[in-house]
């Protein structure tokens, strides 16, 4: 690793000097200074020149062959096997030399087949060739190396054909990570993609090889089918790892998590092209990696991450060469969510989907049948794409194989597909039509098919593990609804500002165009309906009390996702239902729907006073008021609950929500900052427009609104908490509260001394010194003042914050003492003085100290 640093530099530096960059300019300047005639007085004049200009051209070829030698050795030590650790080094060295060769070739300096990319790419598609030559060849007698091969996967040792496409995936892999040699992959992606599918099948079946480079046989079925029944197994033990699954060591599973995304790289980008230049090659190259990516999903190796790519890349190859988005969207739906599962009814009734193109005969057909004869008369629709076309020669589907995924990789196929796929497969227009009725509803996958297929997930099992896969999918779902959302959003502001700068000239016939335009748009846009709002709440609501910590996160930001949704469908759907929670809540915790039509604010107010009516020691009802706090506001918040502020107070005594409870102060109180400087402006705008006068006289009264007006709702209650007697409490409030909060609103340090200081409210309470040097300790920690001299508080003698000291240091609490003896000898800035005040409480703490008989105690100062 340490060589390959100056090597790379050099290797860089050498092909990137200006020798070599002069070189390259002149090889294609020579052809048009060939053409130039010169007279025969001139030859003999630039003889010399002439010359030099040979011995020159012979160095540079000189350098380029040299250049060539060593971006070959570096391609070779790029696809050795086991040098992945090595390529983030290897093309980070080489970036200056692969920028610098990509800006060349698209001038036309210089030729693909000289720049790195391009040897890389050449020397790919050779091992590729070499690996399927060798693996199609050997026949039966290849049975010991695939032996062996199952051998090296299960041990982690790098040898045997299978690791040999795992090297090169990784090769395939690091490149594709820069930007500079993606281009050039398209001259190996036919050879690439069929040796990285042979690998991934003869890591994780290694009896599917038998089928040859050209395409999956007999062997592959029988394997995928092997994985399926494994999968089933395992689905009815809980979603754990079947007997005889293979575990795979770490380098394995990131060898072939490198294959899987180099797959979909070269098919999502290049497979259009790959099919056009070498059709029967790539049709034969697809088709294996479709067949290698059912089997790694209906396994029980992969990790969770990879099966989520494997599903991507396996929508690259299923949408080859040109499938229609309603039909990708009808398969996908059909074999990963299929309606008869989770149907809007609720009865378990079987509903078929349909393209709106099979609705009118379709309809009419189905009306009457039975479920046999319905699913019969939908699977007779064409084929999706060219896997799907070859399966269904097989007596199978692509959607029949997607069905028979493990719950656990159902999930996981599913979030994959959701940040992947386009909005056009993902918003595809369907209809749900169920066999003897003819009514039909419009079906959305992102809507109607991957939310209710997750809660189902969720609501179906116990497992942790297994929950927050399903919240994280649930998570990407809502994120995607939201994207999808807001921009619809954005064109419907630009069509109404593009509308309104026409004018009322001639806009009937546009807004009635665009109205049509609107609506058959608006059509594709996900709209949660108020029962599935609902029933998502009630699973987030559950999911709040999750145990792990990584569930949680999930789950808030999914609740995060739903009421952003909340508030984009009230503007995309004013007339729209949405369904608000009931004010009262039941007593298991649950949310009941409640009138629809409310508006998004009413919503939020009902899923805000839900969670105020739960127990304040519930950790779980903290972080969705976080994201509801700035959405309904500070003052609707506490209208809700005027008693809320105290109650997390309180609430913070127990150790394990304290972080919670002051992350959700600190919210509500930077939000009710925020409205009071709203209102101020808004304030002094009116008293401006009305008369200057009257604006000179509310200058001076800038403390009253911002100042003991907002923070009167939060102020006396944190004073008072201060004051308890409870000094466990004491101290969350000044480790996880006071210092955030004087760090978001520094005039607070002076209110508060005010009242907790000798002379003040709450300054003759018993609690008074503790919580007074409470609040110091904080604002020294956030550097508030320099010195405890300089520390005036207004309205309040200069004595007071002496007195405080003293009573601290003569307090009873050793505890007490400690504090102020330590705030008063340490200072963040070591180089300033001690003040007198700092002295004088030093020397008391030490002269009353020393006069205990413990000798413990004495000895302490």
């Amino acid at each position: 690793m340490e060589a390959l640093k100056p090597l790379t530099k050099f290797a860089a530096e050498w092909g990137t000097s200006t020798q070599v960059a002069a070189g390259v300019q002149g090889s294609v300047r020579q052809p048009d200074q060939r053409k130039e005639a010169q007279p025969d007085q001139q030859q003999q004049q630039h003889s010399g020149e002439a010359d030099g200009q040979q011995e020159q051209a012979v160095q540079q070829e000189w350098h380029s062959a040299e250049l060539a030698h060593a971006q070959a050795l570096l391609c070779n030590l790029l696809v050795l096997p086991s040098s992945r650790p090595l390529h983030k080094q290897l093309l980070s060295g080489l970036r200056p030399l692969l920028e610098q060769q990509q800006r060349w070739l698209d001038a036309g300096q210089v030729r693909k087949e000289e720049t790195f990319a391009g040897i890389a790419a050449a020397r790919i598609a050779e091992l590729a060739g070499a690996y399927l030559a060798a693996a199609g060849s050997g026949g039966s007698g290849s049975c010991a190396d695939r032996g062996a091969v199952a051998g090296d996967a299960a041990a982690g040792t790098p040898a045997g054909p299978g690791t040999d496409a795992l090297a090169l995936g990784s090769a395939l892999a690091a490149l594709l990570a820069n930007g500079a040699c993606k281009p050039a992959l398209a001259d190996c992606a036919v050879p690439a993609v069929a040796a990285l599918a042979r690998g991934i099948r003869a890591v994780l079946g290694p009896a599917t090889a038998d089928g040859g480079a050209g395409g999956p046989g007999a062997a592959a079925a029988t394997a995928v089918q092997a994985a399926t029944a494994r999968a089933e197994a395992a689905a009815e033990d809980g979603q754990g790892l079947p007997e005889g699954a293979s575990y795979l060591t770490t380098t394995v599973m990131e060898g072939l998590q490198d294959c899987i995304s180099a797959i979909y790289f070269l098919l999502s980008n290049f497979g259009r092209r790959m099919l056009e230049h070498q059709p029967e090659a790539a049709s034969a190259a697809v088709l294996a990696a479709g067949e290698a990516l059912l089997l790694a999903l209906q396994g029980q190796s992969l990790v969770r991450e990879a099966l989520a790519s494997a599903a991507v890349a396996l929508y690259a190859a299923a949408a080859l060469p040109a499938a229609a988005p309603a039909a990708l969207a009808r398969c996908l739906s059909q074999g990963l969510m299929p309606p008869a599962e989770h149907g809007q009814a609720g009865n378990g009734q079987p509903k078929q989907l349909l393209l709106p193109s099979e609705a009118p005969a379709s309809a009419a057909a189905l009306t009457g049948l039975t479920v046999d004869q319905a699913t019969s008369i939908v699977a007779a629709a064409p084929a999706v794409g060219l896997l799907d076309g070859h399966l269904r020669q097989r007596g199978a589907s692509l959607e029949a194989e997607l069905a028979k995924l493990a719950p656990i990789t159902r999930v996981c196929a599913i979030r994959g597909l959701l940040s992947a796929i386009p909005a056009e497969v993902a918003c595809a227009p369907l209809l749900a039509v169920s066999p003897g009725n003819a009514i039909q509803q419009p079906w959305l996958l992102l809507v109607d098919g991957a939310l209710p297929a997750i809660s189902s997930a969720i609501q179906g099992t116990t497992d942790e593990h297994f929950r927050f896969h399903a919240f994280s999918t649930l998570t990407v779902c809502l994120e995607r609804v939201r994207l999808y959302q807001q921009d619809a959003l954005e064109r419907l502001y630009q069509q109404q500002a593009l509308e309104q700068q026409q004018g009322d000239s001639g806009s009937g016939h546009s807004a009635e165009r665009d109205a049509s335009e609107g609506s058959s748009a608006r059509a594709a846009v996900p709209i949660l309906e108020p029962q599935r709002m609902q029933q998502l709440l009630q699973l987030l609501w559950q999911g709040f009390e999750a145990a792990l910590s990584q569930t949680l996160q999930r789950v808030h930001a999914a609740f995060e996702c739903l009421v952003d949704i909340v508030q984009a469908q009230r503007q995309l759907c004013p007339a729209a239902e949405v369904a608000a929670p009931a004010p009262e809540v039941p007593a298991d915790g649950s949310l009941a729907a409640a009138g629809n039509g409310a508006t998004a604010e009413a919503v939020l107010l009902g899923i805000a006073h839900s969670l105020l009516a739960l127990d304040p020691s519930r950790k779980g009802r903290y972080a969705p008021l976080v994201v509801l706090t700035p959405r309904i506001g500070g003052a609707a918040l506490l209208a809700l609950q005027p008693s809320f502020i105290e109650g997390c107070l309180e609430a913070m005594g127990q150790h394990v929500i304290s972080s919670s409870v002051a992350h959700t102060l600190l919210a509500l109180i930077g939000q009710l900052k925020q409205e009071a400087a709203g209102a101020a402006l808004a304030q002094r705008a009116q008293h401006t427009q009305q008369a200057a006068g009257a604006a000179a006289a509310a200058a001076p009264g800038d403390a009253c609104p911002e100042g003991e007006g907002w923070r009167s709702m939060w102020l006396p209650p944190l004073a008072a908490a201060l004051c308890c007697s409870s000094e466990l409490q004491r101290d969350h409030i000044t480790s996880h509260l006071l210092p955030r909060l004087l760090s978001l609103d520094p005039p607070a340090l002076g209110l508060l001394l005010r009242r907790l200081l000798p002379g003040g409210a709450a300054g003759a309470s018993a609690g008074a010194p503790a919580a007074s040097l409470a609040v110091l300790k904080a604002a020294r920690k956030q550097q508030l003042f320099t010195d405890l001299d300089s520390l005036a508080v207004a309205g309040l003698g200069t004595g007071a914050l002496r007195g405080a000291l003293l009573a601290a240091v003569r307090s009873a609490s050793e505890g007490l003492r400690v504090d102020a003896l330590t705030l008063v000898c340490c200072n963040p800035r070591t180089s300033v003085l001690p003040t007198a005040l700092e002295l004088e409480v030093a020397s008391e703490a030490v002269r009353l100290t020393l006069r205990q008989a413990a000798a413990a105690a004495s000895a302490r100062p």
